[in-house]
């Protein structure tokens, strides 16, 4: 997703509307000073993960914010 495509999704929301966002770019996988990625290799991992289904990250992301809430609602 390039930030134009992010920044249209967000454009929905109020501007002090809070979310819980999480994104990578390319200097996460930078921790290797010696062995920088290339943009040519963020493309390419990029490409790749177009074809996964990360239904598992967000059910499991949907089961800590379902425990979060009913913890808050508890107090």
């Amino acid at each position: 997703m390039t930030k134009k495509e992010a920044q249209k999704y967000l454009s929905n929301y109020a501007y002090d509307e809070e979310l819980f966002v999480m994104w990578w770019d390319k200097e996460f996988l930078n921790y290797d000073g010696d062995n920088p990625i290339t943009d040519k290799e963020w493309k390419g991992i990029l490409n790749r993960l177009d074809d996964y289904g990360f239904g598992i990250v967000n059910e499991e992301i949907f089961r800590a914010m379902e425990s979060e809430l009913e913890d808050i609602r508890e107090k």
